[in-house]
């Protein structure tokens, strides 16, 4: 992809783009081989997806891009505590036919249409179900707990005094591809705004240390301060590019909100960087930290 600033650009796209990122500067500093086989150049390379990956994605969508964007990719799974009356297995279904004075068809497809010409109020858990995955095409389906989890972490934020404002006024997942002598770059910031970069971390404490100890202890196993230096940059360049014009919504022609953002983008200042962390498990306490360019 050409140099400039990228919205809406898919994540898998900006993962294939050859670049160096800030995660390919940690991976370099394990060993140039574990740098080989993460990147690009790994013609084997497979995709590590773990479960805790998948869902911090999840959390990602909600918190980062709010609520309108996670509810265009997800919806709750249907749940059997609506439905405790619903007839899921081939012995409820012969039951119930025989309880209205039939006898049973064969085979499990035959029972379900005879139950629901038995009795079309009937409910099934079979029909149900295709129904409510009919209803939320193309969207993945979450467990209701793990919805209410993640509006829970998210309310800690959204009504935090503070980190509140973290999120708004600005562009979600901005992708920016620069090259500086010679060497392609890449960054993809959690949330841009005109003075501002801001990221979202995740942070378990196993062992019960204080919030401010457990966090400095996840900032220095995670080397946040490697992203910081390239996000920094990654935000200088993104406001040149806004200034000169390279700006753009991929895959589809800028919008008047995108081209008022782009201005403001471009006017002259120097973007902070703030971390948001916020601790996994039941207590999802959410707290910020300024990184200052240069420590």
């Amino acid at each position: 992809m050409d140099d400039g600033l990228y919205l809406g650009l898919p994540e898998a796209d900006y993962h294939a783009e050859p670049r160096l990122s800030a995660s390919g500067i940690k991976k370099l500093l394990i060993s140039p081989l574990d740098f080989w086989a993460w990147s690009w150049l790994n013609p084997e390379r497979e995709d590590e997806q773990s479960e805790f990956m998948a869902i911090g994605k999840v959390y990602h969508k909600r918190i980062v891009e709010g609520r309108e964007a996670f509810q265009a990719c997800y919806a709750p799974a249907l749940d059997q505590a609506d439905h405790p009356n619903a007839l899921r297995t081939v012995a409820e279904l012969q039951e119930f036919i025989r309880s209205k004075g039939c006898k049973p068809a064969k085979g499990r497809a035959d029972l379900i249409v005879q139950a629901a010409i038995t009795d079309p109020g009937v409910e099934i858990w079979d029909t149900l179900s295709r129904e409510h995955a009919a209803h939320y095409a193309g969207k993945e389906l979450l467990d209701h707990a793990l919805i209410r989890r993640i509006e829970i972490a998210a309310a800690m934020i959204e009504r935090h005094p503070q980190l509140s404002k973290c999120f708004t006024g600005g562009q979600p997942e901005v992708s920016i591809f620069w090259s500086h002598d010679g060497m392609p770059w890449k960054a993809r910031l959690d949330y841009l705004k005109p003075r501002a970069i801001i990221d979202l971390k995740t942070f378990s404490n196993p062992y019960g240390k204080p919030i401010d100890r457990a966090i400095s202890t996840a900032m220095a196993g995670g080397r946040y301060h490697i992203q910081a230096a390239v996000y920094h940059d990654a935000a200088e360049r993104a406001r040149e590019f806004a200034r000169d014009g390279r700006g753009y919504r991929y895959g589809a022609q800028l919008c008047d909100e995108d081209v008022a953002w782009f201005k403001r983008l471009a006017a002259p200042a120097e973007a902070e960087f703030v971390f948001v962390f916020q601790q996994t498990g039941n207590a999802p306490v959410a707290k910020g930290k300024l990184f200052p360019r240069g420590l």
